[in-house]
């Protein structure tokens, strides 16, 4: 399933002219691609670009999916926060109402 894989570009797996032509786009050597995922919820994509470096390798791999992750926590907070404070202003205003 994608919502749980990197892909690395260029990448065996893929079709050779769709990948090579994005790269050529972007004028990069590689590319990597990490969902961001939050309570198996995919909420974005989170991409890293080189111009001179391989990022197929694990290490690669580790680091953009801690990012996402990282993202996508930060994403979920702020979405908690904003739904705590418009219960607030739902309570303020039904105690204000009563008054």
């Amino acid at each position: 399933m994608f919502a749980e894989s990197t892909l690395c570009i260029p990448s065996p797996s893929l079709e050779e002219s769709a990948p090579l032509r994005l790269i050529e786009h972007m004028a990069t050597h590689s590319m990597l691609l990490i969902p961001i995922v939050s309570q198996k919820i995919v909420m974005g994509l989170f991409i890293i670009f080189s111009k001179g470096r391989d990022l197929s390798g694990e290490d690669w791999g580790n680091f953009g999916k801690s990012v996402a992750l990282e993202i996508g926590q930060a994403i979920r907070l702020a979405q908690t926060f904003s739904r705590l404070a418009d219960s607030e202003k739902r309570y303020r205003n039904l105690c204000q109402e009563k008054e």
